[in-house]
């Protein structure tokens, strides 16, 4: 489920539909589009005629974007292709920001005590209609399954529930602003951070703190076990929480100071993913794993440990996996992933090797972690620390070269392969019941699940291009759906 197609109608989700078609492939028909989209080519024209209209309104240029030609619809060539996913990204952000419920929702959370008078002139709409507005709001707050919502009281409407979701709320519908905090008072200065992208990361998350602040909202205070390890984060991880929160310490005790610091790390961390290098997380899983008697800690071991009785895990990896297990485990309660991003139908890993680490997840931290968020938790770290050992519970791709016509070249193919791959990753093999991939300059007959690529002409660069295209996507199949389990030794 996507979030933002909460606010939009069902009119402009066609329109990037159809917009997001064409560009992906610079060009499509009419007819493929109708087809495809169950429209009528009318419909299809009137959409794509809108959709021009929007980017002309939004752009200072007067050409269409798309152009109607042979019963084609091609994107006009006068911008570079690295333009047009800014340009659709651009018109979504512009259909968001048309819907009503949006504003008054981002408007909630930003003040989040408002009276009915003061939001009916704000947003020059009758009394009524800002009802109707605020009951679709928590709507939409409802279908994602957060603990908050919007509140009448006796003169006025107050945002109300669990505060560490309500940030979460606020951040996500704030990501797409260019002024949300462009005031210099959430300027986040840190010499240790040097890209734009991450100074408006930190800035915004900094605002999201300092607004809640201000009106007194503060987050539920954290366990010692959580204390502890929020203790290892600030020696390797310097966000300068004290300096931007200078004032905060003087008007609450220090466990409520502790606890906004613990969930502003996590909130950054987790939208500034950059920041942890494999030599912090390292370091952060050596000084979790110094920790005593802290179950959270605990736990990840023991995963950590059952993971070890199916699967050879580098040593150099056990301190990344503590930490990447411990982290994960936090925010998934305290920012609440699994109501904010949804687990999708189709996931990429579905392996058995995958199914297996996943179950062995759930097996220990079933006791910890709601059964909502446990699907959730074990999904995205599944796939999190997959993506560190796949390489080593996959096989390698055999490949056997079978030249006839120019059997000479059999080496010069076979050295070039050996030379951009490693033998983990691409045996060569010399009998053809052995090969997962038969290379040959003829036609050969092959058996169930083995490939096949036709090695037409070894000095034209492009067959050397579809070869290692070839190649690497059965790589990639073989490492995502492998369909066999051994213990790795």
């Amino acid at each position: 489920m996507d979030l933002w197609k909460l606010f939009l109608t069902e009119r402009q989700e066609q329109k990037l539909n159809l917009l997001e078609d064409i560009i992906s492939r610079t060009e499509a028909s009419i007819d493929e589009l109708a087809c495809k989209h169950s429209l009528t080519n009318r419909n299809v024209k009137s959409l794509i005629m809108q959709i021009n209209e929007d980017y002309i309104e939004n752009t200072s240029t007067t050409d269409a974007l798309i152009r109607f030609e042979n019963r084609l619809f091609r994107i006009s060539t006068l911008k570079a292709s690295g333009t047009y996913p800014s340009l659709y990204s651009n018109l979504k952000i512009t259909y968001i920001k048309q819907s009503a419920v949006f504003q008054v929702l981002i408007y909630f959370l930003r003040h989040r005590k408002v009276g009915m008078i003061k939001l009916s002139t704000h947003f020059n709409y009758s009394q009524s209609y800002c009802y109707k507005l605020v009951n679709r709001a928590n709507d939409i707050i409802r279908s994602m399954g957060i603990e908050c919502q919007i509140s009448k009281r006796m003169n006025y409407l107050i945002v109300e529930g669990r505060e560490s979701q309500i940030r979460m709320l606020s951040y996500i519908l704030n990501s797409h602003s260019t002024t949300f905090a462009e005031d210099n008072n959430y300027l986040y200065r840190n010499e240790k951070s040097p890209t734009k992208i991450q100074r408006d990361k930190l800035s915004r998350i900094t605002r999201i703190f300092l607004d809640a602040h201000k009106m007194g909202h503060y987050t539920d205070v954290i366990s010692d076990q959580e204390m502890s390890i929020g203790l290892c984060l600030y020696e390797e991880l310097h966000l300068s929480f004290s300096q931007a929160f200078y004032p905060l310490n003087k008007k609450i005790n220090d466990a409520a100071f502790q606890s906004e610091k613990f969930l502003y790390y996590l909130f950054a961390v987790y939208f500034f993913p950059e920041y942890l290098t494999p030599e912090i997380c390292e370091r952060l899983g050596a000084g979790l794993m110094r920790l005593t008697k802290n179950p959270i800690v605990d736990r990840a071991v023991e995963a950590l440990e059952k993971m070890e009785e199916s699967y050879s895990i580098p040593d150099n990896l056990h301190r990344t996996f503590v930490f990447q297990l411990v982290y994960r485990s936090l925010i998934t309660d305290k920012l609440s992933l699994s109501s904010f991003f949804y687990l999708e139908d189709k996931k990429l890993l579905m392996n058995d090797k995958f199914l297996t680490i996943k179950e062995m997840l759930k097996s220990v931290y079933k006791e910890s972690i709601s059964e909502r968020d446990l699907d959730i938790f074990s999904t995205q770290l599944t796939e999190l620390l997959y993506s560190y050992v796949g390489h080593v519970m996959a096989k390698p791709l055999h490949v056997m070269i079978h030249i006839t016509y120019h059997a000479n070249y059999a080496v010069l193919v076979k050295n070039y392969i050996t030379g951009v791959y490693k033998p983990e990753t691409v045996t060569m093999v010399g009998n053809f019941a052995d090969a997962d991939l038969v290379i040959s300059d003829r036609f050969v007959e092959s058996k169930e699940n083995q490939y096949f690529f036709f090695l037409e002409d070894i000095h034209n660069i492009e067959t050397w291009k579809r070869l290692g295209e070839f190649i690497n996507s059965k790589i990639i199949e073989g490492r995502i759906r492998s369909d066999t389990i051994e213990k790795i030794s």
